[in-house]
């Protein structure tokens, strides 16, 4: 994922809080949730949108 792209990301919360990289991926502070990135992508999607 190009680190610019972080800049202009928010998470699925109410907070829509800004997310930081962790070892496992995005990281919302305010939430807590893990958004994945695979082959480079990051997959920023509610728990029932991720089970489909």
């Amino acid at each position: 994922m190009h680190p610019d792209l972080l800049k202009t990301l928010t998470c699925i919360c109410p907070e829509r809080a800004a997310l930081e990289m962790c070892s496992e991926g995005l990281l919302c502070k305010a939430c807590g949730r893990i958004h994945p990135i695979i082959e480079g992508i990051p997959h920023i999607l509610s728990d029932t949108e991720s089970d489909s």
